[in-house]
């Protein structure tokens, strides 16, 4: 199910980068 593991994806990126930018971008 591609699209179920794109929306996945992008609101786990979405969060992650949403959560850390104010901050500083960690990996």
């Amino acid at each position: 199910m591609p699209y179920i593991f794109a929306f996945f994806c992008t609101g786990f990126l979405g969060a992650v980068v949403g959560a850390n930018f104010p901050n500083n971008i960690q990996i």
